[in-house]
């Protein structure tokens, strides 16, 4: 039926077969993520002009749509934010740091992103080192999301300056843009935080796991740790964060490292290991490994990657232990949660689980603040899902559309609505039952 109305009210942009239906229509949407796939930031720039689909508010939309026009504004915008970004840091790296502040005021103005913690550090740095009062704000919203000022922020416009001339120059395995954005603030694990630190600052070879079921927030945690060594310099031989799915051989992974490090050419494991042990002499970076079970039958291969490279801080997540000699396991739980019923519900707020949940139902419904009455539902939902982080981040999206206790009663039924269709989330983490 639908398809049918779009043909007799706009003939000719419907494109369909007994699969998919589409469009052949040009759009300047489409146009935008284009030319930023082609690295043409400034013409991507030229071609948004606003809030996808601004002032569009078509009747009685269903759920569905009303969430994908949702979705898509807020991913747009967000990627015109960060383009915007880019060149204020390519501009403040050539020297204008006036003209720099700028245009990170520029980004911050975008209607509609939704910046993330890395890139409110990147902004706060930009703006800080122009001297612009607006600096201020950006602060006080990066410390809402959970960042840490003294870790994380640069403490003045000399330390900010400071950064934008470190970003001006790589190092052996790169800084920070070189680690992935933090899509969210962290909440909580300063335990676990502190061990893998600790851990991590032990003489090696040797290599730190952490270790857990899927959803629980083992790459998030690494992707952390990374962060915070980053921001305190505690490897200055730079940290690197590698992703070993596409890696389907445990021969290769060597390689793999290598060439992520800048090093091509290696045709074998052992031309790689040597090329490994001799660009890693006398270095040690913090390279993180992540999810590394698929190639955990033949676990030696990352002894060897420890081997070559014994100075080098190594760090793996894993759903499975790897079984090595020289293997250090942290394992990961899920956040700590009141049992409901327990009388503890003032107190609930305190506790990682209820805050995540609060946290993230904040960025998707701006204002949500849960009442006295809200909080043994959030008790529920916590419990319900042990405190695993996927299950807490997608219960917590449905705050835009129902209130806690329902949530928390259709948990009960089964958790099919623990899922998400965001085309931005790795296809592993878009539903618990995928997870």
């Amino acid at each position: 039926v639908a398809l049918t109305r779009l043909r007799q009210g706009a003939p000719g942009s419907v494109v369909a077969d007994d699969q998919r239906a589409g469009t052949d229509v040009a759009c300047d949407a489409a146009a935008f993520l284009q030319a930023l796939d082609r690295g043409e930031r400034d013409a991507a720039l030229d071609l948004y002009e606003g809030p996808f689909l601004d002032g569009a508010e078509p009747p009685r939309l269903g759920t569905e749509l009303e969430e994908w026009i949702w979705t898509q504004r807020e991913f747009l915008a967000t990627q015109a934010l960060r383009a915007r970004l880019d060149r204020a840091e390519a501009i403040a790296i050539d020297g204008d740091l006036d003209a720099a502040g700028e245009e990170a005021a520029s980004a911050w103005a975008v209607r509609g992103a939704t910046p993330e913690p890395e890139d409110l550090v990147r902004l706060y740095t930009l703006l800080l080192a122009a001297d612009r009062v607006d600096a201020g704000r950006v602060r006080r919203e990066a410390i809402e999301l959970g960042l840490d000022p003294e870790r994380d922020l640069p403490g003045n416009a000399a330390s900010a300056r400071r950064r934008l001339d470190r970003r001006s120059v790589r190092g052996l395995v790169g800084g920070e843009r070189d680690l992935p954005i933090r899509s969210t603030g962290f909440v909580g694990r300063e335990p676990e935080r502190a061990q893998v630190a600790d851990l991590l600052d032990r003489p090696g070879p040797t290599i730190t796991t952490l270790a857990g079921p899927p959803g629980v927030g083992k790459s998030r945690l690494a992707l952390q740790v990374a962060h915070d060594l980053h921001a305190t310099e505690a490897r200055p031989d730079g940290v690197r964060f590698l992703e070993l799915a596409a890696v389907d051989d445990p021969g290769a992974l060597a390689a793999h490292v290598a060439e992520a490090l800048g090093w091509d050419g290696p045709s074998s494991e052992r031309e790689a290991l040597e090329r490994l042990a001799t660009g890693l002499r006398g270095r040690a970076p913090l390279l993180v490994l992540d999810e590394a079970e698929h190639l955990a039958h033949d676990a030696s291969a990352f002894a060897r990657l420890a081997r070559a490279g014994p100075d080098a801080a190594w760090l793996i997540t894993s759903r499975v232990r790897l079984g090595l000699a020289c293997e250090r396991i942290v394992p990961v739980r899920g956040l700590a949660h009141p049992e409901p019923g327990t009388g503890r519900d003032e107190g609930a707020l305190r506790f990682d689980a209820v805050d995540l949940f609060v946290r993230r139902a904040r960025r998707l419904t701006p204002g949500f603040e849960p009442s006295d009455d809200d909080l043994p539902a959030l008790l529920r939902i916590c419990a319900q899902v042990e405190g695993l982080p996927l299950a807490i981040e997608l219960a917590a999206a449905w705050t835009r559309a129902m209130p806690p206790a329902q949530i928390a009663d259709e948990l009960e039924r089964g958790i099919e609505l623990l899922s998400t269709t965001a085309e931005d989330v790795p296809p592993r983490h878009r539903s618990v039952r995928a997870a």
